[in-house]
């Protein structure tokens, strides 16, 4: 079963409006400069525009809760976790976004994915779109996952089904 994953409206404000600074930079700096452009700075350019292409790529779109794995689908590709290693899964509240610190990956441009810290839960690796409908999956060797499908209540289900089966 597929189990959207929409952006947030804060996330979205965040990356409507880090694209918009990118834009601008790019127009100010090629604006004052011109063609006198020196050379070491064209790697700068070329980071900045594609930065926005660069995260988007590993932003999650959709779970998918199929046979006997879960599917987190990304532009880039997707990370299969087989429901074997899945140990536990529990809901949690909106305070853990607010207690956590990112270690590496997007903390609300496209998304909130990548390496996360937490006092209480340790180190996760986040697949999140949105600060709401929270699940940490706990898998086999002390991994961590987060995950925030729009439809909470019905992944919790499916989720808790297959996991019994």
């Amino acid at each position: 079963m597929k189990y959207e994953a929409s952006l947030d409206n804060f996330t979205k404000t965040i990356s409507f409006l880090t694209i918009l600074v990118i834009v601008i930079s790019l127009i100010i700096v090629n604006t004052v400069i011109g063609d006198s452009a020196p050379s070491f700075l064209i790697p700068l350019y070329i980071i900045l525009a594609l930065s926005p292409i660069l995260v988007f790529l590993w932003k999650p779109q959709y779970y998918l809760l199929i046979d006997n794995r879960l599917e987190i689908q990304r532009p880039i590709g997707k990370i299969i976790i087989p429901m074997n290693d899945i140990l536990q899964f529990e809901q949690l509240s909106e305070s853990v976004m607010k207690k956590s610190v990112r270690a590496f990956g997007s903390g609300g441009f496209f998304g909130y994915f990548g390496k996360f810290k937490n006092n209480q839960l340790g180190v996760m690796n986040w697949y999140a779109t949105q600060r709401k409908n929270i699940v940490l999956i706990h898998l086999l060797k002390n991994k961590k996952i987060l995950l925030t499908p729009d439809d909470l209540t019905g992944f919790l289900n499916n989720l808790a089904e297959r996991m019994r089966a």
